[in-house]
């Protein structure tokens, strides 16, 4: 039986298969091995469903954005990303944990549907499934989307998805562990319960250092600098996360180098240690195996388990009544004393390994008790500092006026006076009438605008007292809020009468937006705004160059894309550009070429190095 055909609204054909489906067939390009057409299909239930699917396809096709349906599952994408992306562009330790996160939670959930067809809501109700139904924290909810969404957003560039899913999932909220750094009393008793115990100086050494236990533990004598009182960290002692796995040195945690300057008495135990050290080499004799050279070893010269050292830690700090303790909260403790001591967030951060200083603040936004007071006391001595100064200027300010309506509520009183005799000796004959309305109209004004005079400055002395109240009202809400670990709603309600924001003003040549906030018995809060330094003023220019580039780019792809939708260019074709040197056009296949061949290139810079000197040799005349 002949099929029936039909022609589509777009280019390919239109048929009904004897399956009863319909199917539509369009042509994505030219096969360049075998120069004959590709042929792709499309298939649904009704013609009209097939027909929509193909002017789809075909408007993709003529517009450039359309991209080969795969027929790989999740499943299978996945391990090809890990093979060929993921393998050698993260740690071996990150690697594992990728594998694990794809083979025990991701394949089993999403592995069987197709890459093409994977949709958000079922990520989503992937992501809602391990928090209910496996009982997932958090925090391994969103280890697990980071592998996720990384192997999708691969499967992005290479242009097998059109758009990652994962992006518009949402994530449960995880909640940062609240950090537990001990108290100078505890840090006392620790350090005498760890007194000539096996592991004490490892302990010792993370609580004067900060290090992470990876770190202490893959310490090497070559990165202990006696000399100079410094500490050198470039490795971890690690462990695979795979069953059975081994131990072996590898970068830090963020693949930060960095070098500690530590206190005498810190060196003194690396020495104490060397000596220890050096009599189980004596007692292990040919045993001795320390191929590593690492700082903390077993009797044999073999590294240190980190399930064992922990272990140990667990069961002194329970002993000493601090069984809620871990081992990581020996670098907090470092990190809390050293912020107490005076020292400045970059220095702690650098000790730490931290990548920024905003983490560094994020992760100790919390202060102990001790810290905690001084803070207190600190804004109490504002707060008395500020009450006093106010109340002076207060104080100062009231009594010139009130000299001021003093006297002039005399002058009023005498003008009183003048103006009933005045009245009594034009009434007894003695003073002509004109000469009487004219002193009585001269009188009368002064004493009017005395009266004014007088409103105004009573005014002002109860303006004075009415901003004393909102002073003590604002510095009472202040002394409320000395200790806090979160602004919440309420707090911002309290603090914020309201905020205006403008629209934003381009009339620069940037956006800038202006911003006013209105504290509450405050008014409108100014915030002082520091002079910029040449570093600051320089890093500026460069950014707004960058916007500059930036825009231009988006300026050219913006009309690039307006010439292929109009037909007059073809996607893949190169971009016409003009030479910035010789003026000649040219081709490339990148939109921001500036010259036409290496020699332009060359002499366009030595013009402007030139230039340059030219315009700082006249400068300097």
């Amino acid at each position: 039986m002949k099929s029936n055909t039909k022609n589509a609204k777009g280019s390919g054909t239109i048929r009904k298969r004897s399956d009863g489906r319909w199917e539509a067939r369009y042509t994505t390009g030219i096969d360049p091995k075998t120069g004959k057409q590709i042929q792709k299909s499309v298939y649904g239930k009704t013609q009209k469903e097939v027909r929509q699917k193909l002017m789809e396809v075909t408007a993709e096709i003529d517009s450039g954005t359309y991209l080969e349906q795969t027929k790989d599952t999740v499943g299978e994408w996945l391990d090809t990303w890990l093979k060929t992306y993921a393998l050698y562009s993260v740690k071996s330790y990150t690697y594992d944990a990728y594998e694990r996160s794809c083979n025990i939670h991701i394949k089993p959930a999403l592995g069987r549907i197709r890459l093409s067809a994977l949709t958000a809501p079922q990520i989503q109700q992937f992501y809602n499934s391990l928090i209910t139904e496996k009982k997932l924290s958090p925090k391994t909810v969103k280890n697990i989307h980071g592998v996720l969404h990384r192997a999708l957003g691969q499967a992005v560039k290479l242009g097998m998805l059109r758009s990652n899913p994962t992006n518009v999932c949402d994530l449960p909220k995880a909640h940062r562990k609240e950090i537990k750094p001990m108290e100078q009393a505890e840090i006392t008793r620790f350090l005498q319960a760890i007194q000539g115990t096996k592991y004490g100086l490892v302990y010792q050494s993370t609580l004067f250092t900060g290090l992470r236990e990876g770190e202490v533990l893959g310490l090497t004598w070559d990165c202990i600098d006696f000399q100079h009182n410094a500490i050198y960290i470039n490795k971890q002692l690690q462990k695979t996360k795979k069953v059975g796995g081994t131990y072996c040195l590898a970068p830090t945690k963020n693949s930060r180098n960095r070098t500690i300057l530590a206190a005498p008495s810190v060196m003194a135990l690396f020495r104490k240690q060397k000596s220890q050290q050096a009599q189980m080499r004596l007692l292990a004799g040919e045993a001795w195996n320390n191929s590593w050279d690492l700082v903390f070893t077993n009797e044999l010269g073999g590294h240190l388990c980190h399930c064992t050292v922990y272990k140990k830690f667990k069961a002194i700090v329970s002993e000493i009544g601090m069984p809620e303790e871990r081992f990581h909260d020996l670098r907090h403790s470092f990190a809390v004393a050293s912020i107490e001591s005076g020292d400045d967030i970059k220095t702690v951060q650098s000790n730490l390994g931290h990548a920024t200083a905003s983490f560094t603040l994020d992760v100790y936004g919390h202060v102990s008790q001790k810290m905690r007071q001084q803070s207190a006391d600190r804004m109490e001595e504002f707060i008395q500092k500020v009450r006093s100064i106010s109340q002076v200027r207060q104080q100062e300010a009231a009594k010139e006026l009130k000299r001021k309506v003093a006297k002039e509520r005399k002058r009023s009183a005498e003008l009183d006076v003048l103006i009933k005799k005045l009245y009594e000796t034009y009434a007894m004959g003695k003073l002509e009438e004109k000469r009487f309305e004219l002193l009585c109209a001269e009188y009368e004004k002064e004493q009017a605008e005395l009266e004014q005079l007088l409103a105004s400055e009573q005014a002002q002395l109860d303006q004075f007292h009415e901003d004393t109240d909102r002073a003590s009202h604002f510095l009472a809400l202040a002394q409320k809020y000395t200790d806090f670990t979160e602004l919440t709603a309420p707090m911002l309600h309290e603090f914020v009468e309201k905020i205006l924001v403008h629209a934003p003003d381009r009339s620069t040549g940037e956006r800038v937006q202006e911003i006013e906030i209105y504290l509450n018995f405050i008014g409108k809060f100014e915030v002082p705004m520091p002079e910029p330094t040449e570093e600051e003023l320089a890093a500026e220019e460069k950014r707004r160059q960058k916007r500059i580039r930036d825009h231009e780019k988006y300026l050219r792809q913006k009309e690039r894309k307006q010439k292929i939708a109009e037909g007059l260019i073809v996607p893949g074709e190169p971009y016409q550009l003009v030479c910035q040197c010789c003026g000649e056009p040219f081709q490339s296949v990148r939109p921001n070429a500036k010259f036409c061949k290496p020699a332009c290139r060359e002499k366009f810079y030595r013009q402007e190095k030139r230039k340059a000197k030219e315009t700082e040799t006249s400068q300097t005349a």
